[in-house]
């Protein structure tokens, strides 16, 4: 059986340690600024067609654990950087029955 709590650990270490710093902007209440230490940032591979299809080639994979942010909606904003990413799709990422964390799908602007 498969330990949650060590899951659920390793996932918060890979993106303390591979992550970078964002500000999240939420649509509602509108204009709420969160910091959020680390996140998740990934480019699109070109071999996904499908989200390269709907968002361009300029899209991107940001994942952002719970403990940081308890909610991501569609059309919230990540800045990271100079770069606005605005959240065009999010999943929840459930590990057994909790929620973890939200993977965004998001494009550059």
């Amino acid at each position: 059986m498969v330990d949650l709590t060590v899951m659920r650990s390793a996932f918060k270490t890979a993106i303390t340690e591979l992550g970078v710093p964002a500000v999240h902007v939420a649509t509602d209440p509108a204009g709420t600024r969160t910091s959020i230490p680390r996140v998740g940032f990934a480019t699109v591979r070109k071999d996904n067609e499908t989200i390269i299809n709907a968002l361009g080639i300029d899209a991107k994979v940001i994942t952002v654990d719970i403990s940081d942010i308890v909610s991501v909606d569609k059309f919230d904003v990540f800045e990271i950087g100079t770069e606005h990413y605005v959240a065009h799709t999010v999943h929840k990422i459930h590990m057994g029955t909790d929620v973890i964390g939200f993977k965004v799908f998001a494009k550059g602007s």
